[in-house]
């Protein structure tokens, strides 16, 4: 009997222990301390072909740069911003021209509500030596300035 009462007292002493850790935990977790949004990476990728060579966060914009690695000079057409919650950015910086191994700049506005950005972005695009339209897509992330 002494055998199963030491062992009941040893599983009761660290049941006490695990739940006064996980209420600690949980009592963190609620004043902010484990903040999910540090998870989401800062990041800004397009296409190997159309690469995001730049990009920045702001309180009030996403700007980001487009590097043409195509091979030859493209005409960009369109370019969609939008929020992981469907809310969409007014871009502006297109139409351009960008020469082979050119850059160019885009800015978003209106679709940051908060301290971090997560959204897609489209892109429309011709090469001017063809008639075709493409269209490549991406995303981004980030956290505002």
């Amino acid at each position: 009997m002494k055998k199963a009462q030491a062992a009941i007292e040893f599983l009761t002493t660290y049941g006490w222990v695990i739940l006064v850790v996980l209420i600690s935990l949980l009592a963190l977790a609620y004043f902010g301390v484990f903040d999910a949004a540090d998870a989401i990476p800062e990041q800004c990728f397009i296409s190997p072909a159309l690469s995001c060579f730049e990009f920045e966060v702001s309180k009030s914009e996403v700007m980001f740069g487009v590097l043409n690695n195509l091979g030859g000079d493209v005409d960009i057409t369109a370019v969609q911003l939008s929020s992981s919650t469907g809310q969409q950015c007014v871009v502006s910086g297109f139409p351009v021209t960008v020469k082979n191994g050119g850059k160019a700049l885009f800015n978003g506005t209106g679709c940051i509500s908060g301290s971090r950005f997560k959204g897609n972005i489209l892109i429309g695009y011709r090469l001017i030596y063809e008639s075709v339209n493409h269209t490549v897509t991406g995303s981004i992330s980030g956290r505002a300035n």
